[in-house]
């Protein structure tokens, strides 16, 4: 894949898509992007992994803000997200 190509899949990979939907906008059979995803050398399979995570990341720092500007179900949220895992 090109270098757009994955920009591409990295930007689609951070929205709410299953692997299943994700593949089909990316053109590819469910099976195919599931075998990048499981191939830790694999570009498209690196991207898609980089692209949740960093939407992951995104909704996780303004959950913080929201909860350093006092919001408690920001507040609430952050407990349970910083209790699932081991800093």
């Amino acid at each position: 894949m090109t270098t757009e190509e994955l920009a591409e899949a990295e930007e689609w990979a951070s929205m709410p898509f299953d692997t299943e939907e994700l593949a089909l906008i990316l053109g590819l059979r469910p099976e195919q992007l599931r075998l990048a995803l499981d191939d830790p050398d694999n570009a498209l399979g690196n991207a898609v992994k980089r692209g949740r995570l960093l939407a992951k990341a995104e909704l996780f720092k303004k959950i913080k803000t929201l909860s350093n500007q006092g919001s408690g179900p920001a507040q609430l949220m952050l407990k349970n997200l910083l209790a699932r895992v081991e800093l």
